[in-house]
């Protein structure tokens, strides 16, 4: 049982490090449809510091602006 979980976990990383290195080759724009919100925010940090993908933010950008800070 142990070596197949650890097996799946290897495959599970293999595919997330393809996803990855494809989503920085493409770096394509996301809609964020809520764009104040903290786990929205959070997500977005990630994705724009690791270069995955442009991003645009959508509400009122004084909330988004303070929610960000």
């Amino acid at each position: 049982m142990f070596r197949y979980f650890s097996s799946s976990m290897a495959t599970l990383h293999n595919l997330i490090d393809q996803m990855k290195k494809k989503a920085k080759e493409k770096k394509r724009t996301i809609i964020v449809a809520e764009g104040w919100d903290e786990r929205c925010l959070k997500a977005s940090a990630s994705i724009l510091a690791n270069g995955y993908a442009n991003l645009i933010l959508l509400g009122d950008e004084k909330k988004i602006m303070s929610e960000a800070k």
